[in-house]
């Protein structure tokens, strides 16, 4: 009768099967194209532009650790190997998070701790009153205004306007490049150029042309900078979102919505122009809401065609922008204005603390608070 010897274990084999090699080939693939995916990939960046960079990548790692523990069900590799593999893809979802959460990224959608941002206009130097009320994006026109700001305060660099009356920028590319190399690495700028406000394509057929080209000088310069205008869009110049969609990174939806003529305020001019704007193309996380805190009664021509909106009517103003363009994934609002303009804004919100005229000024300071919570 013909014995065969016994079957047994002589140690550890030193070369993994095959299928183990083939199997962490496809994790180390899986990993690569999940970290890729929102940098890469068009309709990806499209899904965080509109929703959030925060939405996107839960969803990537999710899908990263299924795909992971499918590969690793197909090769038999061991319980151990599956672990790792979905560690490495939590890692990885961790580490994409991170980045997105560093410091000095004020034009992403705001979220986890990071503070929402709220700008003001016409403050001067009387900045430290308006950040009293929870404002931190300040409105300044020079590299030097940036030092003076208060702690947790950050400048938004107001470049002078163009095309709007005039068609010409009223700073040259030099000077715009100068300020820009000066500005780009201070630790309390935001990074944000404002560099028309109102333009009127309508008025400069070439504004478009003109303001994304200032745009590109900005990014060749400060590839993380980012350029901001204001657009009106209202009932005479309907076409200027969408034929400023592409001019900017950043689109402010300008609307007051009280006014004397109407004898109160019309919120649905709210969705109006935003939905003007989604229509032109533009994502909601470019969008910036520009809340209305003035009036005209005390303006030197007494013009008196905007009115101050009731403390009713401010809630409901915020109602709706919530609705239309959520905190969580704007890049920040924009409050016009804190301080009087003699001819366009009289009252402003610096004179609205309950005096002469309602105290709008906790409600703005509640709100903002409310949004950090």
């Amino acid at each position: 009768m013909m014995s065969f010897p016994d079957r047994r274990d002589d140690g550890p084999i030193d070369t993994p099967p095959k299928s183990s090699w083939l199997a962490w080939l496809g994790l180390t693939t899986v990993v690569l194209l999940a970290l890729a995916f929102p940098l890469y990939m068009p309709w990806m960046i499209a899904v965080a532009e509109s929703y959030g960079w925060s939405w996107v990548v839960p969803v990537l790692g999710m899908i990263g650790a299924l795909v992971a523990l499918t590969l690793c069900i197909v090769f038999q590799v061991t319980l151990r190997s599956t672990l790792v593999a979905i560690a490495l893809v939590a890692a990885g979802g961790s580490a994409a998070w991170f980045l997105d959460a560093l410091p000095g990224r004020a034009f992403g959608p705001v979220d986890g701790g990071k503070a929402a941002l709220h700008y003001t206009v016409n403050h001067s130097k009387n900045f430290p009153d308006a950040a009293k009320i929870g404002f931190n994006l300040a409105d300044v026109s020079s590299v030097a205004s940036l030092d003076a700001l208060p702690d947790g305060a950050l400048g938004l660099l107001w470049m002078r306007n163009g095309y709007n009356t005039t068609c010409e920028f009223k700073k040259s590319d030099d000077d715009l490049v100068k300020i820009v190399q000066e500005a780009r690495d201070h630790p309390k700028f935001s990074g944000i150029y404002f560099i028309a406000d109102i333009p009127r394509p309508t008025t400069c057929p070439d504004a478009p042309e003109r303001i994304a080209e200032r745009t590109a000088l900005i990014h060749k310069h400060h590839p993380e900078g980012r350029s901001f205008i204001a657009i009106s869009g209202g009932y005479y110049y309907q076409e200027e979102f969408a034929q400023l969609a592409d001019s900017a990174d950043l689109i402010g939806v300008v609307v007051y919505p009280c006014n004397t003529k109407l004898g109160g305020c019309d919120m649905d001019k709210i969705d109006e122009r935003v939905n003007r704007a989604l229509d032109a193309g533009i994502p909601k996380s470019r969008l910036v809401p520009v809340f209305q805190a003035f009036g005209q009664a005390c303006t030197v021509d007494q013009k008196n065609f905007y009115s101050v909106p009731s403390s009713e009517d401010v809630q409901k103003m915020f109602d709706r922008w919530d609705s239309l363009l959520p905190p969580e994934i704007r890049p920040f609002d924009m409050t016009y204005s804190w301080g009087m303009q003699e001819t366009q804004s009289c009252p402003s919100l610096a004179m609205m603390d309950g005096g002469e005229y309602p105290d709008l000024q906790q409600f703005f300071k509640s709100y903002f608070q409310r949004m950090n919570r």
